[in-house]
């Protein structure tokens, strides 16, 4: 109790603060760290925050810092309601007194409360959270901003002046030796049952679609952070689920033989993932699906629409599109 209250208040006084909620935002982190040598020295000084993390998420997103950047950051979790309101309250606090910002780092840049901190900062850095950018919404607040953004995506997304392209140089030199291929499948997991999207039943046929089409190969699950590994272990016994305290990327890289194919339900890890092994051949699936008119997930199509185009155009990466069943 008296370490929180402690943190508490080195947060309300601290000048660098860093916002991010997952691991793709850790490693872009990583790669802006070591991109940035003049960085280095100052680095201690910034305070990490994890808003809306879950345990696992959270945990990887620690091993990340711990292997990747090396510093002594505090980094805090924030994953509860009234801890969020307690991020809420420091906001208003550091507003109120002005206590501002000198430099802050982002992963979300269209969070609420990413940018409420982000309007209290002299100079704000935005990193990767995935195809939100790929909205057309999204994309026209990115060209009136003047905000630096170091990113994986096209610099025509952005004002020149601002981006900086992240070609994932520090990950590649660290891990990448010569690659050798197995003929192993690798499915990308996403919480599409946990979030709502999908119903059991509907889940049960994409995988049964998925162990038909690689009937012949042996088929390996990584889990996404939110799914629950218990229940999918029981369900679909046949495939081999792997428990890592990497994320994806990581454990990609780290793996001394790396499947021929990837599976991927319009999952953004893809990008990265092609990014660091042009060479990999990626399944990805893209639903064709009936929801109702009030279903929450009605609002995610359109990202997912301009996601599966932008795996073909940009990486090449050609969909299928698979109809699933209402009932």
């Amino acid at each position: 109790m008296i370490n929180s209250f402690i943190n508490l208040i080195k947060l309300s006084f601290c000048k660098k603060i860093i916002i991010i909620t997952n691991t793709l935002q850790m490693l872009n982190l990583a790669e802006f760290f070591h991109a940035h040598k003049l960085f280095h020295r100052e680095f201690n000084n910034f305070i990490i925050l994890c808003p809306y993390t879950n345990e696992n998420a959270f945990k990887k997103i620690k091993v990340c810092h711990r292997e990747l950047i090396k510093k002594n950051n505090l980094i805090l979790n924030f994953q509860k309601k009234k801890e969020i309101k307690i991020l809420y309250l420091i906001f208003y606090i550091k507003k109120f007194f002005n206590l501002g910002i000198d430099q802050i780092i982002i992963g979300n840049y269209y969070s609420y409360l990413n940018q409420k901190f982000a309007k209290i900062s002299r100079e704000v850095l935005v990193l990767d959270d995935g195809t939100n950018v790929l909205l057309k919404k999204n994309l026209q607040l990115l060209k009136k901003s003047n905000y630096s953004f170091f990113s994986i995506f096209d610099e025509k997304f952005f004002q020149k002046k601002n981006y900086k392209k992240n070609d994932f140089k520090f990950l590649k030199n660290k891990f990448f030796n010569k690659r050798s291929y197995s003929e192993n499948v690798l499915i990308l997991g996403k919480p599409i049952v946990e979030s709502g999207f999908f119903k059991e039943h509907q889940y049960d046929f994409l995988i049964e679609y998925i162990k038909n089409k690689f009937k012949n190969k042996n088929l390996y699950y990584f889990p996404h952070p939110k799914e629950n590994l218990n229940i999918l272990e029981k369900k679909f016994g046949s495939i081999k689920f792997i428990k890592s305290k990497y994320p994806i990327e990581i454990y990609f890289l780290k793996m001394k033989k790396t499947p021929k194919t990837v599976v991927s339900f319009n999952s953004s890890a893809v990008i990265p993932l092609k990014l660091l092994d042009k060479k990999l051949n990626i399944f990805n699936i893209y639903f064709k699906i009936r929801l109702d008119k009030n279903h929450s997930w009605r609002l995610n199509l359109p990202r997912e629409l301009m996601t599966r185009n932008y795996f073909k155009s940009h990486l090449s990466i050609k969909s299928k599109t698979l109809k699933i069943p209402d009932l």
